[in-house]
């Protein structure tokens, strides 16, 4: 059983994730009244945390699709989040993105939509176990 030390690619329980990451929306709390064929801008800062000073590492930008189930459509400098925004930030600095936002073709209301900042290893991890997974049935 763990029970001291630092690790990532997955943190382990007991221990000090090497790699964390903080996403602050800048000035926002809300957004009403997008025109239909209008892009809302909204400013965010992606912050390193890690507590063992980790600047070597990647982090990726993502969405739960399950919490936009009205097709609010987001992009980063003209990328769709689907395409998993990756960006290098050193230990205690931040970073400023500004996140593109149109409402769907049908929908104008958009609630709690779920946006997390994860380290790009966690996520090559979990393609990796997945193809192995789906390697051995």
């Amino acid at each position: 059983k763990t029970v001291a030390g630092a690790s990532m690619c997955p943190a382990e329980t007991g221990t000090v994730p090497r790699m964390q990451a903080e996403l602050q929306l800048q000035g926002v709390s809300s957004i009403q009244n997008i025109p239909q064929d209008d892009t809302v801008v909204l400013p965010i800062d992606v912050i390193n945390r890690s507590p063992t000073d980790e600047d070597d590492g990647e982090y990726v930008l993502l969405y739960d699709q399950a919490s936009n189930p009205n097709g609010l459509r987001m992009s980063v400098d003209g990328r769709a989040l689907a395409e998993r925004l990756i960006r290098r930030i050193p230990t205690g600095e931040r970073l400023r993105i500004n996140l593109e936002a149109e409402r769907g073709p049908a929908q104008f209301d958009f609630e709690n939509i779920s946006l997390q900042v994860v380290p790009r290893c966690e996520l090559d991890l979990e393609a990796v176990l997945f193809r192995d997974r789906v390697g051995t049935e």
